[in-house]
């Protein structure tokens, strides 16, 4: 079973995806979208997730096995994504982000001056 529609979409991603940020598969559902990161090791107290402008950041620091262990990466929120509203719950050192999809197939009214 693959993630995307194509098996080929992947490596496309993987290969044109910007240096900055690294490649994050969101899946969309009915009215969010969602991901699953394993981060074993970490806890709530030590797993830091911050939204900036259209990315989610992820820092961690952790001592396992009697080594220092730390990570930082930054993931692109689909474009359809509402940012104010990401949610993770970490459980067993699965990390677990939640977005609801901006609803913008609502039609707007305009006035005309």
């Amino acid at each position: 079973m693959f993630l995307h529609n194509s098996p080929y979409k992947l490596f496309e991603d993987l290969l044109f995806a910007d240096q900055n940020t690294n490649f994050f598969p969101f899946h969309q559902k009915d009215d969010s979208f969602e991901a699953i990161l394993e981060v074993p090791g970490f806890n709530k107290d030590n797993l830091k997730v911050e939204v900036e402008e259209d990315y989610v950041k992820l820092n961690g620091e952790a001592e396992v096995g009697g080594k220092k262990r730390t990570f930082s990466r930054c993931y692109e929120l689909p474009q359809k994504a509402d940012r104010k509203k990401l949610s993770a719950k970490l459980t067993n050192g699965i990390l677990e982000l939640s977005v609801p999809r901006k609803d913008i197939s609502k039609k707007i009214p305009i006035s005309i001056k």
